[in-house]
């Protein structure tokens, strides 16, 4: 969903209206909607700790979400608006990349836990 989200963003930088509209809509449907599945994915993670592992997610996004708007618009004053939309979904797409990563070296470690698979 956060690729998705960061594919969104070269769509908008096109600057035609049919690009900023599917654009928009792949950026803010499925550039947020990763935030539920992120927060769902680590309580499932850390079973018996729920309230410190979504503290720890929501205080990330909501961090990101108060930061990233300011960076933006910096970034766009300085550089342009289709330079700092490419520069979101380098972001994005950075991120979408970290993420697997992320899960990958987690699974990686799970199946080489003693007695895992039995």
């Amino acid at each position: 969903m956060m690729l998705l989200g960061a594919l969104g963003l070269p769509l908008i930088a096109t600057g035609t209206p049919a690009g900023f509209v599917a654009g928009a809509v792949l950026a803010f449907s499925a550039g947020w909607g990763w935030t539920g599945l992120l927060l769902a994915t680590t309580l499932r993670l850390v079973p018996g700790q729920a309230e410190q592992a979504g503290h720890t997610v929501q205080v990330g996004v909501y961090a990101g979400a108060t930061v990233a708007p300011f960076a933006f618009g910096a970034l766009s004053s300085a550089a342009g608006f289709t330079w700092a939309a490419l520069a979101a979904a380098a972001a994005g797409l950075a991120g979408a990349v970290s993420i697997t990563a992320g899960a990958r070296l987690a699974r990686g470690a799970r199946r080489q836990e003693p007695g895992a698979g039995h």
